[in-house]
């Protein structure tokens, strides 16, 4: 599995701590003083998973760590990763589904059209890409309503697991390292009904996995 590899191959530091999860290692490296503390701690991502094969970066920054390291113990990693390779998985899956048809489509367009309507072959393949950019609109769709109904049965599961009440403290401690680190008042941040912590996504991290 690949996940983040630029950040992954970038990473050089000495991990401060080292899990050893059944095949796959778990390495925790400070973000604060790597190349990526302005690119993303100071935006406010404290935590960026990124791997290589069986091999877990997680680039973190110090402080968050402190408070949310019962959120990074070996069975709540587990789950979050057995999360990330199922979602990493059902995307290429459903990638396939769109791309693998597509092709195909425009290939066969393509040909017939140069074939047996010479004089169109423009109108036919821009009609073609029209049928693209509608089909990529439910590709996102239907990839980010997967990514959000796994990501929402971890949560749950990681709920289960940790007891609610621990649960709620570690949404808390959440908040309150946000506040302290970006220096907001108290009554800036609103309280949740349905608490849940907040966490990287693999869809997340494509557009530059906890």
């Amino acid at each position: 599995m690949k996940l983040n590899p630029r950040v992954f191959r970038k990473i050089t530091t000495q991990p401060f701590e080292t899990q050893t999860l059944g095949s796959r290692t778990v390495e925790f490296h400070a973000m604060n003083d790597s190349l990526f503390f302005d690119t993303y701690g100071k935006r406010g991502r404290f935590a960026v998973w990124t791997a290589e094969q069986n091999t877990y970066r997680v680039l973190i920054e110090t402080s968050y760590y402190e408070a949310m390291k019962d959120f990074y113990q070996e069975n709540i990693n587990t789950i979050w990763i057995d999360f990330l390779e199922r979602v990493t998985q059902k995307n290429k899956r459903i990638n396939l589904m769109f791309i693998i048809p597509l092709m195909v489509t425009y290939l066969l367009a393509a040909i017939i059209s140069s074939l047996y309507f010479p004089n169109e072959v423009f109108t036919v393949l821009l009609g073609i890409l029209v049928i693209v950019f509608i089909s990529n609109i439910f590709q996102n769709r239907l990839i980010r309503k997967t990514v959000q109904d796994e990501n929402i049965a971890t949560q749950n599961l990681i709920r289960q697991t940790m007891g609610e009440s621990k649960f709620n403290k570690l949404v808390e401690a959440q908040e309150a390292h946000y506040k302290a680190f970006f220096q907001v008042p108290e009554d800036t941040v609103e309280p949740q009904e349905d608490k849940a912590l907040v966490a990287e996504t693999p869809e997340e991290n494509e557009k530059e996995i906890k």
